[in-house]
């Protein structure tokens, strides 16, 4: 099935494990390391769903990262808890931000992760060509 695998600057994979053609949408399973001094953070969630016009709007607006500044793209889920984002504010400069929230992590608890990094050019070209390169089903 169709993949995502993106390594630098922090790892995220992500797999279509089920497709739903009533609502054109699927379930990833995802997994996001990130490296620190000390050792890494993980998150792994194996039922996020996105909706097939969203990632289709996503994957437009992000081939014109390149060519514009003061731009910014976002993929969310269809629940809003997993998100991707890029902003462009420079011509050779990128800032990549993930953010998820788990409004129900632990016994009454929730949890978040935010991460967000400068990226060159090259490096934005790598990401963005693992999501333009995905193959979708619809």
């Amino acid at each position: 099935m169709s993949e995502i695998s993106i390594l630098r600057p922090i790892s995220i994979e992500m797999e279509i494990i089920e497709t739903d053609s009533y609502l054109p949408s699927f379930k990833t399973n995802i997994v996001l390391r990130i490296k620190h001094p000390t050792g890494l953070f993980l998150y792994q969630a194996d039922d996020i769903w996105f909706d097939c016009s969203l990632w289709d709007k996503f994957i437009l607006e992000i081939s014109n990262v390149n060519y514009k500044t003061d731009i910014s793209v976002k993929l969310s889920d269809i629940s809003e808890y997993f998100n991707i984002e890029f902003v462009k504010e420079t011509l050779n400069e990128v800032l990549f931000k993930v953010t998820i929230h788990e409004p129900f992590s632990g016994e009454n608890g929730e949890g978040y992760i935010s991460y967000q990094s400068k990226l060159d050019i090259d490096t934005m070209n790598i990401i963005k060509n693992n999501f333009e390169s995905f193959d979708k089903w619809w």
